[in-house]
């Protein structure tokens, strides 16, 4: 698991707009990550991030997205959000006709410093269903 703590430094990569399941510094206590495309599928859940705070506490906006292309009626699809090995949030519906999920409301946190923070995608989809999320985050 990548430590994001020191200014200025780039975890994901020496491209800190690129994807990576990390965050990247952006300098002046503000950090930035983008997931690229993550496939769950059948129970089998996505990575999306992976990565441990940095030495003060952040706060968080995370936004997710997923293509519904290829998700049949009635399977479900959503993600959690785990900190040090529990669960702190998530969500998962069935998907209906009435009832898509194109993105999900932005979600905010606040992570504690040093903290393992996992965040995955998941679906009951027999297909690939491929989900983004970006997060942007500013040390407190």
């Amino acid at each position: 698991m990548a430590l994001i703590a020191g200014a200025g430094n780039p975890v994901g990569g020496s491209n800190p707009s690129g994807t990576s399941s990390t965050l990247a510094s952006m300098g002046n206590g503000y950090w930035a990550g983008w997931s690229g495309e993550v496939n769950a599928i059948n129970g089998t859940d996505g990575t999306l991030f992976n990565f441990m705070s940095p030495s003060a506490a952040i706060d968080v906006t995370l936004s997710l997205q997923v293509d519904q292309t290829n998700l049949s009626g009635g399977e479900s699809l959503g993600y959690e959000i785990t900190m040090n090995g529990q669960i702190v949030g998530g969500f998962l519906a069935v998907v209906t006709a009435a009832n898509t999920f194109l993105d999900f409301d932005v979600i905010y946190l606040i992570i504690p410093a040093f903290s393992e923070v996992e965040i995955t995608c998941t679906t009951s989809d027999g297909q690939n269903i491929p989900f983004t999320a970006l997060i942007r985050a500013q040390e407190i």
